[in-house]
């Protein structure tokens, strides 16, 4: 996005325009316009960084439950036939 340069400047209840002000002045408004755009820039880097941040955010949340939940499902996994094992079967005769 580009700042639109100064052509106006308000002093005193008065509307100055840059071009009939001095070359002095001329170039502090193209220095200060300089600056604005500097501003505007990093704005949207800002921007850019926090969208970069969230996106992370996002995707480390996702891959974390996945990871939980592909733990909770190997355990669950190999604690089934473990249980399975332990218990005695409805058939099974006592021993004498």
């Amino acid at each position: 996005m580009l700042v639109t340069p100064t052509t106006t400047i308000q002093l005193d209840d008065q509307s100055l325009t840059v071009a009939n002000l001095s070359p002095g002045i001329q170039q502090m408004v193209q220095v200060l316009d300089t600056w604005r755009q500097e501003e505007v820039d990093a704005q949207l880097d800002l921007m850019k960084v926090r969208a970069a941040i969230t996106d992370i955010q996002n995707q480390l949340g996702a891959a974390l439950k996945k990871e939980q939940d592909d733990a909770a499902a190997a355990a669950a996994a190999a604690a089934t036939p473990a249980a399975n094992d332990a218990a005695p079967a409805a058939d099974a005769t006592p021993a004498a």
